[in-house]
């Protein structure tokens, strides 16, 4: 069921977007709340629907997830893929006995790619002791599984 606050928030955030709108109308403040809005909606929505899907699974079997996906385009319009939700489960359930110890700005992505290695544990701690952000921990655990390159950082001479 979609409710009337999220309905506004999808309908203000579409707003923003239309670039006629003039978001210099907005003070430092609003905007910081705007983008925290934004970011929660955006980054939540993958770890909460992951959570979900495991949850419904659990309590209804696998059928749950074609069921839960069609229930959600049907209350919000949006199509979310059975095999979505399944990845998102999978993320969910490799790092449900870690959770508390995840940064809360760790994006999806970064939690997909802790999820995708041999030890989420040994990972998050290094991450954590290093004092890593998400995006690097992300890229250092591509880097070590030879799916992303280091840079190159190259100096042109005048």
């Amino acid at each position: 069921m979609v409710t009337m606050d999220s309905q506004i928030t999808q309908k203000m955030f579409h707003k923003l977007l239309d670039p006629e709108f003039d978001m210099g109308a907005f003070d430092y403040d609003t905007c910081v709340g705007l983008a925290s809005e934004a970011v929660e909606s955006r980054e939540l929505y993958q770890k909460v629907l992951g959570k979900m899907t495991h949850t419904l699974t659990l309590k209804h079997g696998e059928k749950a997830v074609s069921n839960f996906a069609q229930g959600i385009e049907n209350a919000t319009g949006y199509k979310v893929k059975p095999s979505s939700l399944r990845v998102y489960r999978w993320v969910y359930q490799k790092l449900e006995p870690m959770l508390d110890k995840i940064p809360a700005d760790f994006s999806y992505l970064c939690w997909r790619d802790l999820a995708g290695t041999d030890d989420p544990e040994g990972w998050l701690g290094r991450a954590i002791s290093e004092g890593m952000s998400g995006s690097q921990l992300g890229r250092e655990i591509r880097i070590a599984r030879g799916s992303q390159r280091e840079a190159k950082i190259v100096v042109c001479e005048k």
